[in-house]
C-alpha cells in the first residue's frame, strides 16, 4: 500500500496539513497549485470527500508531528551525514558548533570538549 493510501486512513486530528496538487476548492476556499492548507481545515472535511481529493491527487498529505519534541528549536539544523563506505545516511537534528571548517583534529578537540563526561567504572 502506498504512503499516501496509508495516511489517507489516518484519524482526521492526526494529519499535519497539505499541499494542493491541482488547483481545488475546500471548506468555501479556492487553493492554488502548490498552496499550504492547514490541518484546522482538513478537519473541517468530510473523510469521504478528503479521501476522494487524497487519492485522485488533488492533495498531498502528511501526519502531524508526533509531539513538540520533535520540533526544531530557532537554534537547530537539520544535518546529513553519509556514512562513510556505505550508501546509506544519518540525519541529526542540532547546531553547528564551528563557523568555518576544521581539521579532523579541530573537529575532535572541540567535539570531545562538548561530550559528556564518560562514568568511570568502579
Amino acid at each position: 500500500m502506498p504512503a499516501t493510501q496509508m495516511i489517507a486512513r489516518l484519524p482526521l486530528d492526526q494529519l499535519g496539513g497539505a499541499r494542493v496538487f491541482r488547483p481545488c476548492t475546500i471548506a468555501g476556499q479556492h487553493y492554488a497549485r502548490g498552496a499550504p492548507v492547514p490541518a484546522e481545515v482538513l478537519c473541517r472535511v468530510p473523510r469521504a470527500n478528503l479521501k476522494a481529493m487524497i487519492d485522485q491527487t488533488f492533495l498531498v498529505v502528511w501526519p502531524a508531528a508526533p509531539d513538540a519534541a520533535t520540533a526544531l528549536r530557532e537554534d537547530e539544523e537539520v544535518f546529513i551525514y553519509q556514512r562513510i563506505g556505505t550508501n546509506t545516511c544519518d540525519v541529526v537534528v542540532g547546531r553547528k558548533l564551528n563557523a568555518r571548517p576544521l581539521s579532523r583534529a579541530e573537529a575532535e578537540h572541540l567535539a570531545a570538549s562538548h561530550r559528556a563526561p564518560a562514568a568511570s567504572a568502579a
